[in-house]
């Protein structure tokens, strides 16, 4: 990870709080690790979720709600990421396979931060390179800066280069939601495939 992203990313998050993800916010203040080691309860996180109906990969709208009866990590992103989230897929799609070896599996849900790259075919080809069974969501801006602040999550714009390309910053952590939709626990980006397929299984 480059230092700008670093930096980005801890502007981000602190743009969060100020942006109405108070919940999540007091809990990664409080908590030294985010992970299935600091597990809370869904009752830890009753706050955080959207309703607001986004478009997945294949151009249809879908709501949260519709995928109740699955276990969901939920993380945001964009396809022109050059480290944190190919790495976070990745790691989602190894924990999906050690699932399975137990008949279980993980729905990876990736929501864009940056919709004007972010087409759903775009999302289409990049998601399902991981996994074919992830969804990647998009909507316009005002949708996912909506969206993103139901879960206490939040996006912002990097600078514009000559060439006209830049980063997003975005905040870093997935959300793990139990099979009624309920955000059950945050995990980091950091977190093995190991620790989000135990995290994971406990919902299960």
């Amino acid at each position: 990870m480059t230092k700008m992203t670093l930096v980005v990313s801890a502007l981000v998050l602190l743009s969060a709080a100020a942006a109405g993800g108070y919940l999540a916010w007091r809990w990664l203040e409080h908590s030294s690790q985010p992970s299935s080691t600091a597990a809370g309860s869904a009752a830890s996180y009753a706050g955080l979720g959207s309703e607001i109906a986004l478009t997945d990969h294949n151009g249809k709208a879908l709501r949260m709600s519709d995928l109740h009866g699955k276990v969901v990590m939920l993380f945001f992103g964009y396809t022109h990421c050059p480290d944190i989230c190919p790495a976070t897929l990745y790691s989602m799609a190894q924990a999906n396979a050690l699932l399975g070896e137990n008949g279980g599996s993980l729905t990876g849900v990736f929501v864009t931060v940056d919709p004007a790259r972010d087409s759903s075919e775009r999302l289409r080809e990049y998601v399902t390179f991981f996994d074919p069974g992830f969804i990647g969501l998009t909507g316009d801006e005002e949708q996912l800066a909506r969206f993103a602040r139901d879960y206490g999550a939040a996006f912002e714009k990097g600078e514009v280069d000559a060439d006209g390309g830049y980063l997003m910053g975005h905040t870093t952590f997935g959300y793990l939601l139990d099979r009624q939709g309920r955000v059950a626990q945050l995990l980091q980006a950091t977190d093995t495939p190991e620790t989000i397929a135990a995290a994971a299984q406990e919902l299960m």
